[in-house]
């Protein structure tokens, strides 16, 4: 799944040239200079789910290695994270500093702060969401997700839940201003 940056100077995607494995690229949006960003990967590693974030200086990225992960790449320097942690799918806050994620697999949905601090469970007790299935409000207060059955609100504040009985055939939610 490729990602735009906020501004729209930049596309981030993974991609695996000449049979290497899945790395983070970016190019410009107008289809020029693609440049791979993600570390070298050890031979059995892929790198996909880029997610920029608001200023341009870090991508959230998943490293699967058999176990899921997400790690960060800092722009300047050019490092990656020593911080990780059990998850797939992040997702930046579009007015904060937080990261969205799930659990691989479906499971319920967390928040973790920029810098890796302060992880939390913002979903109620027993629900669980599918991989790939949810966005931020343009706020950052709420989060749609696809449930079990149905795309649900969840207020990330007070882990407030509103199923969307209408949405029972609906998936893969996007949430624009």
């Amino acid at each position: 799944m490729a990602a735009l940056h906020h501004d729209g100077a930049y596309v981030y995607f993974s991609g695996r040239p000449n049979g290497t494995n899945f790395m983070i690229w970016r190019v410009a949006s107008n289809g020029t200079g693609a440049v791979r960003i993600s570390p070298d990967s050890v031979s059995w590693a892929a790198e996909v789910r880029p997610a920029p974030s608001l200023d341009g200086t870090r991508v959230a990225y998943v490293y699967f290695t058999g176990a899921t992960t997400i790690r960060m790449k800092y722009f300047n320097p050019d490092t990656t994270s020593s911080w990780y942690l059990n998850g797939t799918t992040p997702r930046w806050d579009p007015v904060g500093d937080r990261i969205a994620y799930l659990q691989p697999y479906g499971g319920p949905i967390s928040v973790v702060n920029g810098d890796g601090t302060g992880a939390r469970v913002i979903s109620a007790p027993g629900r669980s969401y599918e991989e790939r299935t949810f966005d931020w409000s343009p706020d950052g207060q709420w989060i749609v997700a696809r449930g079990v059955n149905t795309l649900e609100l969840l207020n990330v504040a007070s882990v407030w839940t509103l199923p969307l009985g209408y949405s029972s055939n609906m998936n893969m939610p996007t949430w624009r201003p």
